[in-house]
This record gives structure tokens, C-alpha cells and sequence, in this order.
């Protein structure tokens, strides 16, 4: 994509008042931002509203030249509706993203892939049971998508990457703004392993209006969302309605009838959820091919210096760093690296230890 037309998307994504529904309309019948920007101000009116007109002509000619820079330095890729490597299937919702923003590589299996979702404030059965799905889905070749949130999300994320599989990260914020900041380590290696998409131009914070939108995409990359533990009150239930209108297989993982956290997905299965108890139920249920892809694990010099120092015994990553000599900051990051290969096993209190 030429600078020029990047930026008038890039116009387009900030344009004030017009919002997603008006900003598709407008994309279908004129096809780039350049031709709308040159339809009279009266004709837009007449189409979108006055609001909407406005903040298209007041946006002409805005510098954007920050969005491009940030793009630039965190290789941010733009992909408008109209692109040939806009996923088709988003298409199927009734008001598609207008653009999405990519950190990664977005592949055409990732549209085929399995959603597990859930509660940000899981139990341990609820994180481990995500991780546990997202390994043994990804072994297959299973792309993991989520929404990166704190609890299920990021188990699911790290389950994959463990597998050496591919997930895909929906954020609900700019894909300059990482959201929970916890997860920045988390969020480099999908981008290495997998990919990070938002509707979002950089600069967007995380506000709570955004999620219920990056949710009608997780839903439309998945063949099959799965629920791990839900309040009835969840956003995840947002994603639910999105899978249900699209025809998506909705999946749930029974829980504890005395856990807040389990009475969305007990309540889903109630109304008609397939029941998950154990990874061969996805396999059936999505006819998929049970053939485990080989997980080599590789250690850097400096990952094989820290299992040194671990045991079976917890260590608070604090004393780990004084027994290394190694800025805290560098060993979460190789910790976390570590997880991921499944070589060590974070406990609460930030303390971990080596796994046999």
C-alpha cells in the first residue's frame, strides 16, 4: 500500500461521528478512502448524516504522521475490507470491521480455528483447563484464537505457543497499547508465533465500549468457540451471541455449581451447549484429525543458565535474579519463555519452579 492511500484510511479510522456501520456503508459503494473524500459534502449528508459528513471533510488533510510512524515502528500492517487479504469470513457479520490493523503474519487456516474464551478472574481448574485444550488443539494444528485478556485468554494463548502452534490474539485496544500490560512478553511471542489484529488504529486505549466489538471477531474467525468458566454477567456471553448468529458451534466445560464462575457455562450447557469433558470431544464434535504435530524444544545459553538454578522447590523470581546477577525485567521475560517450552511452572507469589 502506497503512503498516500495509508494514510487516508488511516484519516478514515479517526474520522470523528462516523462510526463502523456508516464507514462500511460508505466503503461498499465507493471503494477507498480517496473517492469519499472527493463525494460532495451535501451528497454525505444526505447518506450518513450530518454528523458523519463532517467529521469526514474536517478529517481531510489531517496529519497522521504519528499513526504512520508508530506503524512503521512496530511493523503494523493495514488491511482495508476491500484488500484480498482481508479475511472473508468477517464478511458474514452484519457491520464487518471496516480495516484491520496486524502485528504477524495472518494466514488463511487462522480463520478456521478454535476460540476458547472465559473469565479474567479464573480459578485454577478454569486456567488449567484452558491451557490444557489450547495445547492439545494446537499439537494438531489447531489455530488458538483469544482475546488476550487477563485469566482464560492467556492461558489459552500460552497453551498454544507451548504446542508450537499458532494463535491469534484479537485486542480490544490500538495494537500499540498492550492491555494488561502484564501480558507485553506474552503479546511479543503471538506476534512471533502467531498474530495480533485489531480494528483499532494505534493510539485507541482500552476502553470498555471496545470489547464487546473485538468479540464479534473472535467469534467470526472461529469454526467453534469454547467457553471455559463464565459469569452469567460475562462479556464472554457477547461472544456467545456472535458464535450463535453465525452459526458457530458454541462449546462449554462444566464447572462447579457452587462457582460464580462456572454458572455461564453451566447455563449454556443447560440451554443446549455441547458438553466439553475431555479434548476428544472437540475432536468429534469438529471432525478433526487427531495427528499430534512433534514439540522440539531448543534452549538458548542464557534460558539454560536460569533451569540451572531451579528445582522442584518454589524460588521467588527475586532471589532467582540475585542468585544470577540478572535484572528482573530480563528474567520474567526469560521465565515466561521458559513456560512457554514447558520447562518451568509458574506459582502464586511469582515464585516458580522446574518442571521434570
Amino acid at each position: 500500500m502506497e503512503l498516500a492511500e495509508l494514510e487516508d484510511w488511516l484519516r478514515l479510522a479517526i474520522a470523528p461521528g462516523v462510526g463502523e456501520a456508516k464507514l462500511v456503508k460508505l466503503i461498499t459503494q465507493y471503494g477507498d478512502p480517496k473517492s469519499i473524500f472527493h463525494v460532495d459534502r451535501e451528497i454525505l449528508k444526505h447518506q450518513v448524516g450530518e454528523e458523519a459528513a463532517n467529521g469526514i471533510d474536517n478529517i481531510k488533510g489531517y496529519d497522521v504522521k504519528r499513526f504512520v510512524e508508530i506503524m512503521d515502528k512496530l511493523n503494523i500492517q493495514l488491511i482495508p475490507m476491500t484488500d484480498a487479504k482481508y479475511p472473508k469470513v468477517l464478511l458474514q457479520l452484519s457491520v464487518p470491521p471496516p480495516m484491520l490493523f496486524v502485528r504477524g503474519e495472518l494466514r488463511d487456516e487462522d480463520t478456521r480455528g478454535v476460540a476458547i474464551v472465559g473469565a479474567r478472574k479464573a480459578t485454577n481448574y478454569g486456567r488449567n483447563v484452558a491451557h490444557h485444550l489450547a495445547y492439545e488443539l494446537a499439537r494438531t494444528e489447531v489455530t488458538i484464537i483469544s482475546g488476550m485478556a487477563r485469566g482464560i485468554d492467556t492461558e489459552a494463548h500460552k497453551g498454544a505457543l507451548e504446542a508450537n502452534g499458532r494463535t491469534v490474539a484479537v485486542w480490544g485496544s490500538g495494537l500499540d497499547w498492550v492491555y494488561p500490560a502484564e501480558n507485553r512478553y506474552l503479546a511479543n511471542h503471538i506476534i512471533n508465533s502467531g498474530v495480533c489484529v485489531s480494528e483499532f488504529p494505534p493510539r485507541t486505549r482500552p476502553e470498555a465500549g471496545n470489547f464487546p466489538r473485538r468479540n464479534r471477531i473472535i467469534s467470526a474467525l472461529s469454526r467453534a468457540v469454547i467457553v471455559v468458566e463464565a459469569a452469567i454477567t460475562s462479556g464472554v456471553m457477547h461472544t456467545v451471541r456472535w458464535a450463535l448468529e453465525l452459526g458457530r458451534d458454541v462449546l462449554a466445560v462444566p464447572g462447579n455449581i457452587t462457582s460464580r464462575m462456572s454458572e455461564g457455562t453451566n447455563m449454556l450447557i443447560a440451554q443446549g451447549a455441547h458438553v466439553i469433558t475431555k479434548v476428544e470431544d472437540v475432536f468429534e464434535l469438529l471432525n478433526i484429525d487427531y495427528k499430534v504435530k512433534k514439540v522440539e524444544v531448543e534452549l538458548t545459553d542464557e534460558e539454560k543458565s536460569v533451569l540451572e538454578v531451579l528445582t522442584d522447590e518454589p524460588q521467588h523470581v527475586d532471589d532467582i535474579a540475585e542468585r544470577l546477577n540478572m535484572p528482573v525485567q530480563r528474567l520474567t521475560a526469560i521465565l515466561l519463555t521458559l513456560e512457554l517450552k514447558r520447562q518451568v511452572k509458574q506459582l502464586p507469589g511469582r515464585n516458580f519452579i522446574r518442571l521434570p
